[in-house]
């Protein structure tokens, strides 16, 4: 799990690999208009406990032309941690880019 740049609503993220566990075949269209369908995904947290949730996966990755998603293949997914009600909550992305390793940051090559 590698900490990125803060959203342009200053909230943390977190990029990861996550398994893919089931993907939804039902599209959903979000207040913003951007259709989404649910995944559940699993992966470690840094108590080093698994956990299963939920994930929204956006029409440019489930319908991209390379996206070929497949239980428990490991998958680039992006956490940004907002605010619900006034309390801490997660939003789970699921990309279809395969999840091969960490992600390359700038701090890795001394910059």
């Amino acid at each position: 799990m590698k900490r990125i740049d803060n959203d342009s609503n200053g909230n943390p993220r977190f990029q990861l690999g996550v398994e893919l566990v089931s993907m939804g075949d039902t599209v959903l269209t979000n207040s913003n208009g951007k259709n989404y369908v649910v995944a559940t995904v699993k992966f470690t947290d840094v108590k080093q406990r698994i956990q299963t949730v939920s994930a929204i996966t956006y029409e440019g990755n489930y319908a991209h032309k390379d996206a070929n998603f497949q239980v428990g293949q490991k998958y680039l997914a992006t956490a940004t941690v907002t605010k619900r009600d006034g309390k801490p909550s997660v939003i789970m992305q699921l990309s279809h880019l395969v999840y091969t390793g960490e992600v390359a940051t700038a701090d890795m090559f001394d910059v």
